[in-house]
């Protein structure tokens, strides 16, 4: 069945919204192609929204198979790749590596030889921000020509140079033909959360000849479609719908999917055409119904004028009614079809004889003698799109010039795809889910090949759905995702729930009720249910904290305080079963639920219950203990033992079919989202961006953020553009071995510097420079009366990264003897605390937030920086201006955390000397915006993945186990992947510009080094925001 349009004609939503999208799979060979008319071959745009699956190998996003014009993802580096005729004519090789697999990409390419300046040829823009770094160029001739618009040539969506697949998801895809555009023209930045999100562009673009909009969506589609007949003298039709009316995959008789009418002002209409002027003669129609209610007047076709052709359902679900001719009395045929039930339905007028068969049984006839029936337009779902809403579903739908079943003979109506043929006036035949068809009124429609309606999926650039990775890498041998990673073959290569095997949702959440389901394939040996994300696990060990579901005979496997135990459950599974796993995070103790094939586990080893009633209590310490992300939990699926490979395919709600390997289900979630095979619990989300909580603080970069510069020798100088007021920032000559600065509102700015790379006092000299005031969008420097080393020398670059604190201190009282000067953003977990030491063992002083998970603690006097943090235990401490590991001491904390007050200290001199003054600055996580924990290094190149649950700004890291340097990373310098350079908190070098460290994606970084940070050691580290995930883009 054709693309249908959610809305026409009606009220523009709040916020443009894309629905769905189209999943490409490289091992499938799957793409979209049509063969190119004559058209601009100097100008054209390519516009899209993509989200990446497989990295390994190049893969190709569009292009022309022969000689290869196109754009692609070059090789394992997944550097942006344009070129034309192949590498023989024109290129670019983006500098950046697009390696984020969490969430989307806005790309946009405009060609246009006909710019004088060469680098104007060929534009690249990635979510709204123009590339102009590129590792290698060569631009096309002015005026030159080249494959992409040139007659004959083939255009492939997911396919092009050397036929590399896609393998990854789009959405969105607009082609220009003879326009240059910016991004500008696709998109926009939302000002409440600085995204960057789709427009609705389509009336505002010039599509020219072999222009196309594609948007692979069922409930937001084109304007209008055509018919799928030949034979008339109009054909193909152009239909438009109204309303909701949709392509859904829940239901279909024909094919993978049918027309649904919601009952509320759903219709299709047709202009008037002279096929269907059937005058006296024969004709036949037919469809395939469905009625989702039986209570009222529903109205399945008629003419938009009054009572040409008309069949509607009585109001008492006793009867069918057929109109024929103006103002014609009905004839009424008894019917009384149950709901939820498809019927093949066929009216037919032979001779002067109407008949209408059910299920290819006549039900009866009436006398059409006298019916002229004229050229009108028709309406399906309502009448004259104004009364007698129809609430259900159509199918196949076929209206021909001739009797196709005469004389009452009984039939079996076809379940398979109709054909036109020379007597079919309309058609609206199977749908093969809109994969190619074109919504920019062109109806330039590109054949899918290797491609399905299953492969059309909820995933979308404005709702980010969960996906799979695993948990720890490198992966175990063998271990390969495929259908737009959700389905894992866990390979056969380590123990069984090894976590370089084991696939975890990409999404993780604290709170609320969720739900996700599971295919099996292959064999039942394997797990499937929730644990927590344990990244100081290698990858070829297997984790400690989970409640699964064990295939092979149905018990669960339950793991909270480090031992586990199995325990009768349910019943085992077969392949091709679909687990089920609802997951109750608000219970008072945290719960799990096991279904399959929509049932529910009864504890005794039976699924026999309609709804989750046999609860796996998951305790407290699950969540806690053993754990990086503490509160939070993934879904989890992996083999149940080394030497077996399984199979299976997660649904988080984007894909109900598993890849059409079952029909869909339509089940949504408490929200009104999603696509399950069978009945979301009640009160239970779907796993995707829209259904998280919208973050406290949307917009990171009002508490924390960097600014870059350049010297210029200036005597003073102020730098804007910071978005805020800090009460803290620390800076670094990026250019030369020049010292680190640091400076607070709290201690006093002008003047007052403390260096993190060394124990000196605070410094107040001039001589190199100094920070006079933190202003109001940044902060004002002097040169000084020397160098100018610290702030400003001329030519050399410079780096400042600032915190918004509280603003003027205030006298906390909470500690033990010692009274603090405090200025605390509670919203961003970020306190300025300065106190004068007592050399009292167990005194305190109050931090002013809720908590403090990471105290730096320096003394004004000379004296080294000591780290207090969580992850590292309060037993222990690390020195900020040294590269020593963590060592071993009661006199810095007392062996006590801090509370939610007061941070308790020892006898130490570098924090609690009495008489001395000191600086702390206290952190403590904020869900979306910072992150104070640790990971486990794997000391290769595919290194650890650890998830914050937000795009970082800005990472320090430093390894707990040996002498290591504190790493300093943040997304201005260079501003990409994986160009992200390093400083050293401990010491005064430049920055490292040679070297490929991490990765920074959207839901957290990727070690991109053997070295550190990853060697194979535990790691702490603390990140701020850029975007909280719900935002978040991919870099």
């Amino acid at each position: 069945m054709p693309n249908l349009v959610l809305g026409a004609g009606g009220a523009a939503a709040d916020a443009y919204t894309i629905d769905q999208s189209l999943r490409f799979d490289d091992g499938d060979s799957a793409y979209l192609s049509r063969t190119q008319t004559a058209g601009n071959r100097k100008t054209w745009t390519w516009s899209g929204w993509a989200k990446r699956c497989q990295l390994a190998a190049t893969l190709d996003i569009f292009g022309t198979p022969s000689e290869g014009d196109g754009l692609r993802w070059f090789g394992a580096a997944s550097n942006l790749n344009f070129l034309c005729l192949g590498s023989g004519g024109a290129w670019i090789i983006t500098d950046a590596e697009y390696r984020d697999v969490g969430a989307w990409y806005h790309i946009v390419l405009a060609f246009d030889t006909t710019e004088s300046v060469a680098a104007d040829r060929v534009k690249l823009w990635v979510n709204g921000v123009q590339v102009t770094s590129f590792s290698s160029s060569s631009y096309p001739a002015e005026d030159s020509e080249f494959k992409i618009n040139n007659s004959g040539d083939v255009f492939s969506i997911g396919r092009g140079h050397a036929n590399d697949y896609l393998d990854g998801y789009l959405a969105e895809v607009y082609f220009i033909d003879g326009t240059a555009y910016d991004a500008d023209d696709f998109g926009e930045t939302d000002t409440t959360t600085n995204q960057w999100k789709p427009i609705d562009a389509v009336d505002d673009l010039t599509f020219g000849t072999n222009g196309f909009y594609q948007k692979y969506s069922g409930t937001e589609l084109a304007d209008s479609f055509t018919d799928d007949s030949t034979a008339g003298d109009d054909s193909p039709h152009t239909i438009t719908g109204y309303g909701d009316v949709t392509n859904t995959l829940a239901q279909a008789k024909v094919g993978a999917s049918s027309i649904y009418f919601d009952g509320t002002g759903d219709y299709l209409s047709i202009p008037s055409s002279s096929d269907f002027g059937f005058g006296t003669g024969e004709f036949t129609f037919e469809t395939w119904v469905r009625f989702a209610a039986i209570n009222e007047y529903q109205w399945i076709i008629g003419s938009n004028a009054d009572n040409h052709f008309d069949i509607m359902y009585s109001t008492d679900g006793t009867s069918i009614y057929v109109y024929l001719e103006d103002n014609g009395d009905a004839l009424t045929f008894s019917w009384s079809p149950s709901t939820d039930t498809w019927y093949h339905l066929a009216v037919v007028r032979q001779s002067d004889t109407l008949r209408v068969y059910i299920d290819g049984t006549q039900l009866g006839t009436g006398s059409a003698a006298s019916a002229d029936i004229n050229a009108t337009g028709l309406v399906f779902g309502m009448q004259q799109g104004s009364t007698y809403p129809l609430n259900g579903y159509l199918d196949s739908v076929r209206l021909s010039d001739s009797v196709r079943y005469p004389d009452g003979t009984t039939f079996t109506p076809s379940t398979t795809e109709f054909t036109a043929d020379s007597n079919t006036m309309l058609l609206i035949s199977i749908w093969t889910g809109g994969l190619g068809a074109d919504s920019s009124g062109n109806y330039n429609t590109f054949t899918p090949t290797n491609l399905v309606a299953g492969d059309q999926v909820l995933d979308s650039p404005t709702n980010n759905w969960a996906t799979c990775r695993l948990m720890n890498y490198p992966p175990s041998s063998g271990a390969t995702f495929t259908e737009g990673n959700l389905y894992l073959t866990t390979g056969s290569s380590g123990g069984g729930r090894n976590t370089g095997r084991m696939s975890v949702s990409t999404i993780l959440a604290n709170s609320g009720k969720w739900y996700a389901e599971l295919m099996v394939f292959s064999t039942t040996s394997f797990y499937c249910g929730v644990g927590t994300n344990q990244v100081h696990v290698s990858s070829t060990s297997d984790n400690t904290r989970y409640a699964f579901i064990y295939g092979v005979d149905g018990k669960v496997l339950l793991n909270t305080d480090g031992s586990e135990a199995f325990s009768t459950y349910g019943s085992a599974f077969s392949t091709g079963d679909i687990v089920q796993i609802y997951i109750d995070m608000d219970a008072s103790t945290p719960e799990v639920y096991f279904g399959k094939n929509g049932s529910w586990g009864d504890g005794s080893g039976n699924f026999d219950e309609t709804t989750p009633t046999s609860a796996v209590v998951l305790g407290d310490t699950f969540f806690t203990a053993d754990t990086d992300n503490a509160g939070f939990f993934e879904f989890q699926f992996s083999s149940s033992s080394g030497g077996t490979s399984a199979q299976g395919q997660f649904n988080f709600g984007q894909d109900s079919t598993f890849s059409s390997q079952t029909a869909a289900g339509g089940y949504s979630d408490t929200n009104e989202i999603g696509d399950f095979k069978y009945t979301v619990p009640s009160g239970a989300k779907a796993l995707c961006v829209s259904n998280l909580p919208d973050p406290e603080i949307k917009l990171p970069g009002d508490n924390f953020n960097t600014v870059i510069w350049t010297g210029d020798a200036s005597a003073t100088r102020s730098i804007t553009g910071l978005g805020f007021q800090a009460d803290m920032m620390w800076s670094k000559n990026r250019s030369g071995s020049h010292q680190h600065n640091v400076v607070d509102t709290v201690r006093g700015v002008d003047n007052r510097l403390i260096m993190p790379n060394s124990s000196d006092a605070e410094d107040t000299s001039s001589a190199q420079g100094y920070f006079q005031s933190l202003d109001s969008d940044g902060w004002t420097m002097v040169y000084g009366s020397s160098t100018g080393w610290n702030v400003n020398k001329s030519g050399y670059d410079y780096v400042g990264w600032a915190w918004k604190g509280g603003g003027s201190a205030v006298t906390n009282t909470d500690g033990t003897n010692i009274d603090s000067q405090v200025s605390a953003n509670t919203t961003a977990g970020f306190s300025i605390c300065t106190y004068t030491g007592t050399g009292t063992n167990a005194d305190s002083f109050g931090h002013g937030l809720s908590s403090a998970e990471l105290v730096i603690i320096k003394r004004r006097e000379p004296s080294s920086w000591q780290v207090g943090s969580t992850p590292v235990g309060w037993t222990k401490y690390l020195v900020l201006d040294t590269a020593a590991a963590a060592a071993t001491s009661s006199v810095r904390w007392n062996d006590t955390a801090p509370s939610a007050s007061v941070v308790t200290l020892g006898t130490s001199t570098t924090v609690n000397a009495s008489g001395g003054t000191y600086v702390a600055y206290c952190f403590h996580s904020v869900e979306g915006y910072s992150k104070v924990g640790r990971y486990e290094g794997n000391g290769n190149a595919d290194g650890t993945f650890v998830y914050t649950g937000f795009r970082p700004a800005f990472i320090m890291t430093k390894s707990v186990d040996s002498t290591s340097d504190w790493q300093m990373f943040d997304d201005k310098r260079v501003g990409y992947n994986v160009d992200n350079y390093e400083l050293e908190a401990n010491d005064n070098v430049a920055e490292d510009t040679s070297t490929d460290f991490i990765d920074i994606v959207s839901n957290g970084f990727k070690n991109r080094i053997t070295t550190d940070p990853n060697v194979a050691e535990t790691y702490i580290y603390i990140a701020f925001a850029s975007y909280p995930f719900k935002y978040s883009p991919a870099r």
